[in-house]
C-alpha cells in the first residue's frame, strides 16, 4: 500500500494476485479447484432439482409430467397439456406465477394450484451448470499446469489466471441461480 496510486480499495482488489516473499513461488495464490460433482445440491444437503416434488412436497412445474400436472386441483388433461406445451415453446417458468400466462390457466385456477406448485430451476438448466463446470475445470487445469511450467511467461500465466477467474465466476453465478 506504500506504492503511489495503490489505496486500500485497489489493494483489496489485487491482494490475492501478489506476493511479498522472494521465494520461487507462484505470482498467484493457488486457485480453488472446481467441485468434483456437477450437482450443486449434492454437498449442500439441498433438494434434488430433478425430482418433480421436492422436500416441500410441492410439484415443480418446470419438470412435472402430464399425469403429475393432472393431479393438481382444477387441472385436467387439456390444461396439463397446455402447461407442457407452453413450457416447451417458451422455456421454463421463472416464477410459479408465470403459469398464469398459459392459455386456460387464469387467476381462478392459479389460486387453486398456487399452494401446490413451485418453479425450481427456471433461471438455469442443469446442462448449463454442467457446461460451466467443465469450462471451470479446464481453466483450472490449464492454470495449474502453467504454474509448474518453468517456460511459461508471466503474461501467459496471467491470461490463464484471468480465464480461470472468469470461468469460476460464471459457474458460481449459474449455481446461485440454479
Amino acid at each position: 500500500m506504500n506504492v503511489r496510486g495503490i489505496g486500500e480499495g485497489k489493494y483489496a482488489d489485487i491482494r490475492n494476485l501478489i506476493t511479498c516473499s522472494g521465494g520461487s513461488g507462484s505470482y498467484y495464490h493457488p486457485p480453488t479447484p472446481p467441485p468434483s460433482n456437477t450437482d450443486p445440491y449434492a454437498s449442500s444437503g439441498g433438494t434434488d432439482p430433478y425430482a418433480s416434488t421436492g422436500s416441500s412436497g410441492k410439484l415443480n412445474i418446470n419438470i412435472a409430467t402430464q399425469a403429475e400436472l393432472e393431479s393438481l386441483p382444477g387441472v385436467g388433461p387439456a390444461k396439463a397439456r397446455a402447461i407442457i406445451d407452453y413450457r416447451s415453446r417458451y422455456g421454463k417458468f421463472q416464477r410459479k406465477e408465470d403459469v398464469r400466462n398459459v392459455p386456460g390457466i387464469g387467476d381462478a385456477i392459479y389460486s387453486q394450484i398456487a399452494a401446490y406448485i413451485v418453479a425450481v430451476g427456471g433461471a438455469t438448466t442443469s446442462s448449463e451448470v454442467s457446461l460451466a463446470r467443465d469450462r471451470y475445470q479446464k481453466a483450472y487445469q490449464k492454470f495449474t499446469s502453467m504454474q509448474n511450467d518453468p517456460y511459461s511467461t508471466y503474461a501467459e500465466q496471467r491470461q490463464a489466471y484471468d480465464e480461470y477467474l472468469a470461468a469460476k465466476k460464471e459457474y458460481d453465478c449459474l449455481v446461485a441461480k440454479y
